[in-house]
């Protein structure tokens, strides 16, 4: 997640814990019987609920909480929304000025490229918008028999020439590896 978003869920976190613990301490503190607290509950209007209802102000405070509950809440829920795709890439050409490319095309030609390797039972390549930053996802399946060294090897090239392809531009490269399962006649071996 970028910086952005890690730094609202965290507020979030941080301003819904500190709520709890005041809220907490505060109970603790009126059980145990604290002074300051057991003042401060002498000093409090039973009635304000009441009257805080039949004010004309109290329907403005109430709708303008569910619109700062909604527009937070969204924000949150955006964050964590799902890639998207990107769209576009406008990277610097060997001539003067630049070209567009679908990143698309890009990551159709790794799968391609790594399909032909019978090390991956899988492959899956897609450009994606993840939350503001663009990447060529490139994932692999690899059956258990195979050493992180052998699919290293085998996937580095892949990902260095798409590197070097995109150089320039804002794009990122990333790559999966999805480790499957042994079975139980691979384990006795």
């Amino acid at each position: 997640m970028n910086r952005g978003p890690v730094a609202l869920h965290r507020f979030t976190v941080g301003l819904i814990g500190l709520i709890c613990l005041v809220v907490g301490l505060g109970a603790i503190a009126h059980q145990a019987g604290i002074t300051p607290v057991t003042e401060w509950e002498d000093r409090l209007d039973a009635s304000w609920a009441t009257t805080a209802i039949d004010a004309s102000w109290w329907w403005a405070v109430l709708l303008g909480l569910v619109v700062v509950g909604l527009v937070w809440g969204g924000l949150l829920i955006a964050t964590v929304w799902r890639p998207g795709k990107a769209d576009e890439l406008t990277m610097p050409s060997s001539a003067p000025g630049q070209i567009t490319v679908p990143p698309k095309l890009i990551a159709g030609a790794v799968a391609e490229s790594l399909s032909a390797n019978p090390m991956f039972g899988e492959v899956a390549a897609k450009a994606v918008d993840d939350r503001g930053r663009r990447l060529i996802r490139i994932e692999v399946t690899v059956s258990p028999g195979h050493s992180y060294d052998e699919v290293a090897a085998a996937l580095a090239p892949e990902v260095r020439n798409v590197r070097q392809a995109v150089e320039g531009a804002d794009i990122g490269v990333q790559a999966l590896v999805h480790l499957e399962q042994p079975t139980t006649t691979q384990t006795k071996r």
